[in-house]
C-alpha cells in the first residue's frame, strides 16, 4: 500500500525535487516494511526495530505520519485524498499493533502467539 502510494504520488503530482524525494521514501519504507514481514535475515538482523512488536508499530506510524505530511503539502486533488486516507490507515494499524502488546497478559493465548511469532522472526 505504501509503495502504491508513492508510486503514484510520484507519476501525479507536481515537479520538483520535494515531490520526487518524499515517494522514493516512502518506497523504499514499504519495500522495508514488506522485507521485515517476509522474514529478511540480512534486514532484520539491520533494522532490528522490525522484529519486535512495538518497534514495528512505531515505524509504521512513522510511515503514517510521512504519508499524511506529504499529502497535505501535495495539495487537493484524488493521490491526495487517497495518501491521506492510507496515511491515517497506518496510523491506526500501528496504535492497534502496540495496543495488542499492551493489552495482553502475558500468559495469555495471543500473548504466547506474538512472542513465538516474534522469536520465529529472530531466529
Amino acid at each position: 500500500m505504501i509503495i502504491v502510494i508513492g508510486i503514484c504520488q510520484i507519476l501525479f503530482t507536481k515537479s520538483g525535487l520535494f515531490n520526487y524525494l518524499v515517494p522514493g521514501y516512502l518506497i523504499f519504507f514499504g519495500f522495508l516494511m514488506m522485507a521485515g514481514d517476509i522474514e529478511i535475515k540480512a534486514v532484520l538482523s539491520i533494522c532490528g526495530f522490525l522484529g519486535n512488536f512495538y518497534g514495528r508499530a512505531i515505524f509504521i506510524i512513522y510511515c503514517g505520519v510521512n504519508i499524511l505530511v506529504f499529502s497535505a503539502v501535495d495539495g487537493t486533488n484524488a493521490i491526495s485524498a487517497l495518501s491521506s486516507i492510507c496515511g491515517w490507515v497506518c496510523i491506526v494499524f500501528g496504535f492497534m499493533l502496540a495496543s495488542m502488546k499492551l493489552c495482553t497478559k502475558s500468559d495469555s493465548l495471543m500473548s504466547q502467539e506474538m512472542e513465538s511469532y516474534m522469536q520465529k522472526q529472530r531466529a
